[in-house]
């Protein structure tokens, strides 16, 4: 059985911790994180955060079937955040270990991830691109042109 500790919290879909940092990893990484973590907790040389790849989020609402969430798919040079909704039957398990500030891992399908991961975000780069975030702010889109293709940006 998997985290199967009692210093591993195991949290059920209505208790994932909101508004604060959490991790998506597929769950073709469970096996390995959970063998990364209890090494951890038997006082062995081992990092957890080592193991597969990780997506930044903070759950923000927690509905019956799915989660209202920010992912943070840049915060090496920008803190871009998209919200996204996570369907409650791509959730494995969501476990963390506060003792060793181990955040909260939320265990996805790995074909959602990828999924996720491949999406077309074009719009945050041609919104910065462009200036219009800037523009917004000065109210400078006057031109209906830069209006129709703002409106089409925000629509994608």
């Amino acid at each position: 059985m998997l985290f199967n500790d009692d210093r591993i919290d195991k949290y059920s879909f209505e208790e994932i911790p909101l508004d604060r940092d959490c991790l998506l990893m597929s769950k073709i990484y469970m096996g390995e994180f959970d063998e990364a973590l209890q090494k951890m907790l038997r006082g062995k040389s081992c990092n957890p955060y080592e193991v597969g790849y990780v997506s930044p989020v903070a759950i923000r609402t927690i509905n019956s079937n799915s989660l209202d969430l920010s992912w943070y798919p840049n915060t090496f040079t920008r803190f871009h955040e998209v919200s996204i909704s996570l369907p409650r039957q791509v959730v494995e398990a969501c476990v963390g270990c506060w003792q060793y500030d181990i955040k909260p891992y939320i265990f996805v399908d790995h074909d959602w991830l990828e999924h996720l991961h491949l999406r077309e975000y074009s719009v945050f780069a041609l919104i910065d691109a462009i200036g219009v975030k800037k523009a917004l702010k000065d109210n400078a889109l006057t031109n209906p042109v830069n209006q129709v293709i703002f409106i089409h940006l925000v629509m994608c």
